[in-house]
């Protein structure tokens, strides 16, 4: 299989790791402690390995660019991503010691994203305004892992108060709105075959 076969396939990946995650959430009760229903399982499944076939895409479009920093945007991503599959198939419990587990998938995934946002912005082979949501959305996805990991967020809301609700939902939104953007954009680019050349 071509390259350019593989990165349709990756774009369509993409766009499914979306829809899945989507699912995902849509079937989990509020403090993603219990699915509402069996589809729960396939849904977080269906993030995983989508995720993993779309991070190796994008390894394929930079791996001439910057071999190095593609190499470890790849492994963060994918380990993220093998994190939700083992957590999906151990029934991993955050109200019982498993928020780790989700504080590290969520930063890895968040951290793979900047990094690969930021080799599109460094190679112009992605469109620049889409590179700047992927890395605001990265940081973001980075601190929801933070902030989870600090006051056990979702689990252990922080005080409602104003300040606490502003910047919660300041993160929380960015990550969302990033990824959902990045996810999309980047699908369509990849299934069109419409990325920028690499420049020698």
């Amino acid at each position: 299989m071509s390259n350019n076969n593989f990165l349709r396939i990756a774009g369509i990946a993409g766009i499914l790791n979306l829809v899945c995650w989507l699912g995902g959430l849509g079937t989990s009760s509020p403090d993603l402690s219990a699915p509402t229903t069996p589809l729960n399982d396939m849904f977080f499944y269906g993030v995983g390995l989508t995720g993993i076939v779309f991070t190796i895409g994008l390894y394929l479009l930079y791996r001439q660019d910057a071999a190095t920093l593609n190499l470890v945007a790849a492994a963060i991503a994918v380990l993220g991503y093998l994190l939700l599959i083992i957590g999906t198939l151990t029934k991993v419990d955050p109200t019982a010691g498993g928020m780790v587990i989700l504080v590290i998938l969520d930063g890895a995934i968040g951290l793979g994203m900047f990094l690969f946002s930021w080799l599109a912005y460094s190679t112009r082979r992605m469109p620049r305004l889409l590179s700047i949501i992927g890395m605001i959305g990265g940081v973001a996805g980075v601190l929801v892992a933070v902030m989870n990991q600090i006051t056990g967020l979702g689990t252990n809301p922080l005080p409602e108060t104003p300040i606490t609700q502003v910047v919660g939902g300041v993160i929380y939104g960015s990550y969302t709105i990033g990824l959902i953007v990045w996810l999309v954009w980047t699908g369509i680019i990849l299934v069109s075959g419409k990325y920028q050349p690499r420049t020698a």
